[in-house]
């Protein structure tokens, strides 16, 4: 039997698809544990051979601020990034505009003595005594997860990956921005890496719960994740911040795949 389900604030949705063909349901969803109305939804199924999940908890988590106590790491004179961000205002002209805070207090920026090149030549070797003092002044500050960001390293991980050692080896959660989001331009990157970081305890947990159910039922080693693009991906591939939109992204994608069944190009979504 191959399984679908959506989580929403409300109901769940479930679908199943196997020799007596499809069916649709409805559950109450579980809030204060998002992971109990799946899990206990599996337990009454035959076995499964397939199962795909769309979920709201990321977002929720960022949206309600409920996320893990995140301290953001930098190059040396960068540690301000996330709160100097763009010369962008949602009101231009308004001098009263105020832009949401990040997800990191401005106590738990810090920043570390390395530098590269813009083309990843190392500039300033960054030391393992440093990268531990580092990793251990964090450690000290309370800090829950860390997300790392240092000056392109899209173009050479070495030095994240230095830290990001240093982070595993005290067991606290890491994000490395060369891994999530290699890309140019380090405001963005540095504010994904730091969203990915706040919610990755929440949804690493939850992603856990509904994979060992999911074992439990004699399916998969493994199940798809809806990311926020309208694609899927493996649990243990998907990073917290792709599945920000999970939820919507599944019923557009559902949508798009209903119009070009109908045969119909203009279409509106309603997710509610």
């Amino acid at each position: 039997m191959r399984v679908a389900t959506d989580i929403g604030g409300t109901f769940t949705d479930v679908v199943t698809l196997d020799q007596d063909g499809i069916r649709g349901w409805k559950i109450l969803s579980t809030p204060v544990s998002p992971d109990r109305a799946v899990t206990e939804m599996i337990r009454t199924l035959p076995a499964v051979s397939s199962f795909s999940h769309g979920t709201t908890v990321a977002t929720n988590a960022l949206l309600e601020r409920k996320g893990a106590r995140v301290a953001f790491l930098a190059t040396e004179g960068f540690k301000d990034l996330l709160y100097v961000a763009r010369q962008q205002r949602p009101r231009l002209y308004d001098f009263d505009c105020a832009r949401s805070l990040p997800v990191v207090t401005r106590g738990l920026c810090f920043e570390v003595s390395e530098r590269l090149a813009p083309d990843g030549t190392v500039i300033l070797p960054l030391s393992e005594t440093v990268a531990a003092t580092v990793a251990d002044h964090i450690i000290e500050a309370g800090a829950e997860a860390v997300a790392i960001c240092l000056l392109y390293s899209y173009k050479n991980p070495v030095h994240e990956i230095l830290l990001e050692k240093e982070f595993t080896k005290r067991g606290i959660p890491v994000s490395r921005s060369s891994e999530i989001i290699p890309e140019f331009r380090e405001f963005e990157r540095a504010s994904t890496t730091a969203i990915n970081a706040f919610v990755q305890p929440i949804v690493h947990a939850y992603v856990e719960k509904i994979r060992e159910a999911v074992r439990g039922a004699g399916g998969p080693l493994d199940y798809y994740i809806m990311k926020s693009g309208g694609g899927v991906a493996t649990s243990r591939e998907v990073f917290p911040a792709e599945m920000l939109l999970s939820g919507p992204a599944g019923g557009v994608s559902g949508g798009l795949l209903l119009g070009k069944a109908m045969k119909r190009k203009d279409l509106i979504t309603f997710d509610m």
